[in-house]
């Protein structure tokens, strides 16, 4: 149902919401994002991404509107913190709330300095829907820190492999920018201006849910990322997502940035 692919595209969304490498200290960029689907908008992201040296801070909120809003009301927040550097990514916390069918969500987690959790809470019936995921393997980023390492490394030809926990299953993803040969024109994206052009994929590797493992899973194609220069700042920025679903193609669409330093 469109829920699900409002969520699908609110986990995409701040996987793009990244700063460029040179950030000035205590920085927030927001911006917001209309979802639509067939032809119509099915719902709303916003992001907000404060940095302050290497430490971030990246939160979100995701809704349905309109008449989806109506027949399938959602809603969920989410946020991450740690420290993006020289010194690469450490991911400290991460967690978030959804609402639906007037039933409340809550996972959180934290990471050790060695990336190990250390704490790991989520919903007693979600975690019992799902395969238990092995302790060597819950060992973080989270999946909203390694976007934003990803995405403010973007650049044209980047391939970039890297593997997540968000408390209830792993994943690997895959990062592919403009001039990776058979991803994307090797034409799009160049340093010198126009869009650089982005395909995210990811497979599952642990943590699968029991009611969904044994349909058949139908590939998908990557969702397709769509980053611009001089949005908000110097670096690149997403402006559109298009990921698609068992329903069809779902999109979304830069409608509002901002910036402002502390």
């Amino acid at each position: 149902m469109p829920v699900r692919m409002l969520l699908l595209v609110a986990t995409a969304l701040p996987a793009g919401a990244a700063l460029p490498a040179a950030v000035l200290a205590a920085e927030t960029r927001t911006a917001a994002y209309s979802i639509t689907w067939a032809g119509l908008e099915v719902g709303a992201v916003a992001v907000e991404l404060t940095r302050d040296g290497d430490a971030y801070d990246v939160r979100y909120e995701a809704r349905t509107v309109g008449l989806v809003g109506s027949l399938w009301p959602f809603s969920a927040t989410g946020a991450s913190e740690g420290r993006l550097g020289g010194d690469g990514l450490a991911a400290a916390r991460h967690g978030g709330q959804s609402r639906w069918d007037d039933s409340d969500r809550i996972w959180r987690i934290a990471f050790a300095a060695d990336g190990r959790a250390t704490e790991i809470v989520v919903p007693a019936n979600d975690a019992g829907d799902r395969e238990p995921v092995p302790e060597p393997l819950r060992v973080g980023p989270d999946p909203l820190s390694l976007a934003l390492m990803a995405i403010e490394a973007a650049r044209p030809g980047l391939v970039l492999d890297g593997r997540s926990f968000d408390g209830r299953r792993v994943l690997d993803l895959q990062l592919r920018c403009g001039g990776a040969d058979g991803i994307v024109p090797a034409s799009t994206g160049t340093e010198g201006g126009g869009p650089l052009r982005c395909a995210v994929d990811g497979q599952l590797v642990a943590g699968a849910s029991k009611r969904w493992r044994d349909r058949p899973q139908e590939p998908r194609p990557p969702t397709q990322v769509r980053l611009e220069r001089g949005v908000l700042g110097p670096g690149w920025w997403p402006v559109e997502i298009e990921a698609s679903s068992r329903w069809g193609t779902i999109t979304a669409t830069l409608v509002e940035p901002a910036v402002a330093a502390d």
